[in-house]
């Protein structure tokens, strides 16, 4: 009797996590953005790419990759950064200007 009490005991402990998710994929593409610039305000980059992708997978656009250059390029990851940036300037975000000349300084 000590397996079945361990299985639901680490059934329960695993299903907390699922919530979250849902979570996210119940948010809409601007609500993934505003998370995604809380996040890199915070210094969260890494959750910050991940709530960018997400909103861009939801059509947030161009402000959504200006997002994820940040993140990337506070990551370390110049050449993702770049093609972040590059996206950001050919969707005509309000920071196209500023996501092409962040390109360029890559």
């Amino acid at each position: 009797t000590v397996a079945p009490a361990a299985t639901t005991a680490a059934a329960a402990a695993v299903a907390p996590a699922a919530p979250a998710a849902d979570e996210d994929e119940s948010l809409s593409g601007a609500q993934l953005l505003s998370k995604a610039r809380q996040a890199i305000a915070g210094g969260a980059a890494s959750k910050a790419a991940n709530y960018a992708k997400k909103a861009i997978a939801k059509g947030a656009g161009g402000s959504a990759y200006y997002v994820l250059g940040a993140a990337y390029q506070t990551m370390g990851s110049n050449g993702a950064a770049k093609a972040a940036y590059k996206n950001c300037a050919k969707a005509g975000a309000a920071e196209a200007a500023e996501c092409a000349s962040l390109a360029d300084g890559l």
